[in-house]
């Protein structure tokens, strides 16, 4: 069986420029293939950003692990990004996230109670709405997964058996 040695994830978009201009912000370093495809990479991490329109841009997720949700949180705000606070959620994750102008979202986040000085945790019956349907529809996907797994157990297996629409990986 071929071995897979790297995943790369592809984030479609309307504005090379302002996309090149955001991830520079966000601590990437940006190199371009042509006008069209460039890469933004950040400590070993790439990320593939797409001019096109098919699939339209928007929709991409990203699950970035990190060593302190926190201090990446901050580090983002510093540069004018708007981020979400990171709490603590019940599938046993400290996790934040940041929405880029065209709509892709990068998640980001570590086990709770791991590094983080600064906490807010969301009860186990949240209603964010973003949260609660995105449970919703792995719980959905994956109905034989038990409760007490978390949520990027699921994320996990969710990303090995369903092709989510919108979303391109390279491998």
């Amino acid at each position: 069986m071929t071995r897979i040695v790297a995943v790369d994830s592809i984030f479609a978009v309307a504005d090379m420029l302002r996309a090149a201009e955001q991830y520079k912000r966000l601590g990437f370093e940006i190199s371009y293939h042509d006008q069209g495809y460039a890469f933004a990479q950040r400590q070993g991490f790439n990320l593939h950003l797409d001019l096109t329109d098919s699939p339209p841009p928007g929709g991409g997720l990203l699950y970035l692990h990190v060593d302190d949700a926190d201090q990446l949180a901050e580090e983002w705000r510093a540069a004018g990004a708007e981020v979400s606070e990171p709490q603590d959620f019940p599938w046993d994750k400290h996790e934040g996230s940041h929405t880029d102008p065209d709509g892709n979202t990068i998640r980001f986040g570590h086990r709770s109670g791991v590094n983080s000085s600064r906490r807010r945790t969301a009860s186990a019956d949240t209603t964010d709405p973003t949260t609660s349907r995105r449970r919703s529809s792995h719980r959905a996907a994956m109905p034989n997964v038990p409760p007490g797994r978390g949520l990027a157990e699921v994320d996990r297996l969710v990303a090995q058996h369903i092709e989510r629409p919108g979303a391109r990986a390279m491998i």
